[in-house]
């Protein structure tokens, strides 16, 4: 499992109203994984998600959804994550 990873994208996921995140690189994080979010700029829900931690539901290499999310706002840029 990878340490601090950057964040290259926060959107809403295609199939639900959650948040999905994209990593820069691949994460290593399974399904059920608790993730801590931070140094995310944008606003709304998407600038809300800074110093939290969340519970993921796995998606690929590099993408995962935040459960229990709904998205709303705009991601500007930056954001790092850990597993919590």
């Amino acid at each position: 499992m990878a340490g601090q990873l950057s964040i290259s994208n926060i959107a809403a996921s295609p199939t639900s109203p959650l948040i999905r995140v994209t990593t820069s690189a691949p994460h290593g994080f399974v399904n059920g994984a608790v993730i801590w979010l931070y140094n995310i700029v944008g606003t709304g829900n998407v600038l809300a998600l800074n110093n939290t931690s969340w519970t993921i539901t796995f998606i690929n290499t590099t993408n995962f959804d935040l459960q229990a999310s709904t998205f709303g706002g705009t991601y500007t840029s930056g954001g790092n994550v850990v597993f919590n």
